[in-house]
């Protein structure tokens, strides 16, 4: 994983995970904190693609942050990164180039979460709520149109016309 390589977004989400998995006193970071900090990132393309499939994305923040309560603490431990996350990274940056994209998006990342191998918790969340990579990249067209990620801040470029 070469985090140089994610966009400005994608890389505090990544850091988001981090504090979300230290501040609950979990050992590793886990889909499911970078879930949550997808979701509850302010300014990032996530929320605006839960709206666009009818999702509200506060409601969806708190059944993601349900899913931590299940994660076994540990005192005193570094925080470091699963074997999942980095499946999840993984995947992530396959589709990114699978989309001809210069770069690792938050989009990605939840294309990443949305289909993990295994069916983790934060898949089995997303896929009951309906989101499934088709319904994904339906509501990814609306938001971000035909635009490929070239930059390390693509989603200012997202929904512009719907902004002004």
């Amino acid at each position: 994983m070469n985090i140089n390589k994610f966009t400005e977004k994608a890389q505090e989400a990544v850091v988001a995970a981090q504090n979300i998995a230290s501040d609950q006193q979990h050992s590793e970071v886990v889909p499911e904190h970078l879930l949550v900090a997808l979701i509850e990132q302010s300014g990032g393309i996530v929320p605006s693609i839960l709206q666009k499939m009818n999702l509200q994305p506060a409601r969806f923040a708190a059944e993601a942050r349900a899913l931590l309560k299940n994660i076994p603490q540990a005192y005193g431990a570094d925080v470091r990164l699963s074997p999942r996350m980095k499946l999840v990274f993984d995947s992530a940056q396959a589709e990114a180039q699978r989309l001809q994209d210069d770069y690792v998006s938050t989009e990605h990342l939840f294309v990443a979460l949305a289909t993990e191998v295994g069916r983790s918790p934060a898949a089995q969340l997303l896929q009951r709520s309906g989101i499934t990579k088709d319904a994904l990249y339906d509501a990814l067209t609306q938001v971000r149109g035909n635009q490929r990620v070239t930059s390390q801040n693509p989603e200012s470029t997202y929904e512009a016309l719907t902004r002004y």
